[in-house]
């Protein structure tokens, strides 16, 4: 009998999250999430290109498909995301990575946007086109289609944001707190402008509950995330060192992490610094 009661305790909370999201699907919640990401995603994935790019991409390209170094400030956490992805199977490594680092963060982003709206009490009927005039907006539209780094960017900012949110809903949960500190500590290792919500971040947690936040021991938990997030930009200098003297695109001077003045091997013959958007390519096969 005993064994039978443990037994039913640990089924019931896998029934009870089953019933919960055939509740969240079968409501008119579900539906409106479901509208936000799903019209978007379609989109984008016929959009894709499969050999073709544009801007920074060849040598974002190159630089994720080899474990180098891309152009300052070095986006360690986008170059170690997609290296798995280009190597998967796939129409081509340009498709794989557009589609797992710009196309599905984007898609991501319009779901969390819908979400951070309907809990601030905006309306389904009108919290699903504001997710449209974001997803389809000139700006954001071909960065969902390309390769770049500020769809993983952006989904990582909402996510903190989304975050930040809950906490001033919820308190007492520092667990969404610490939530905002990681989404944030990972987007500044996508990109350097995320450090202009660190200050907004910041004064948001404080404000909210200021008595949990600024204990001893929270601090310790938000500084151990910063600083383990941090850790990435570790990558830039390590692949440096075992690529050296390597086959592989580098930006920086591994000795000095500075940039050089000119490249180590052209790209072409008799072309300028920076065919293709790549900077040189140190040793190896130029082709």
């Amino acid at each position: 009998k005993l064994q039978s009661n443990v037994m039913s305790d640990i089924k019931s909370p896998k029934k009870t999250m089953l019933s919960r999201w055939r509740e969240l699907w079968g409501s008119w919640e579900g539906r409106g999430l479901l509208l936000s990401v799903l019209l978007p995603a379609i989109y984008y994935t016929v959009m894709v290109p499969v050999k073709i790019t544009f801007g920074d991409g060849p040598e974002l390209l190159m630089s994720v498909m080899h474990m180098g170094v891309i152009h300052t400030s070095g986006y360690p956490l986008y170059t170690l995301l997609g290296w798995p992805f280009v190597h998967l199977p796939g129409p081509s490594a340009h498709w794989n990575l557009v589609f797992f680092l710009s196309t599905v963060p984007t898609v991501v982003t319009c779901g969390v946007m819908y979400a951070i709206l309907r809990r601030l009490g905006v309306k389904i009927a009108m919290a699903v086109p504001v997710v449209y005039l974001f997803a389809f907006n000139p700006t954001v539209l071909p960065l969902a289609t390309r390769i770049e780094v500020y769809a993983l960017h952006a989904m990582l900012l909402s996510l903190s944001m989304y975050s930040l949110l809950r906490f001033h809903q919820s308190p007492q949960r520092m667990l969404w707190a610490r939530m905002a500190a990681l989404w944030l500590g990972l987007a500044l290792c996508d990109h350097l402008t995320s450090v202009f919500w660190f200050p907004a971040l910041a004064v948001g947690l404080v404000l909210i509950n200021w008595r949990q936040v600024l204990k001893v021991k929270e601090l310790a938990i938000l500084f151990a995330i910063g600083l383990l997030c941090g850790c990435l930009y570790f990558y830039l200098p390590l692949t440096s060192i075992i690529h050296d003297p390597g086959d592989t695109v580098l930006w920086n001077e591994p000795n000095t992490w500075e940039r050089d003045d000119g490249p180590t091997v052209p790209c072409e013959p008799d072309t300028p610094h920076g065919t293709l958007g790549v900077p040189w390519i140190r040793g190896g096969d130029t082709n």
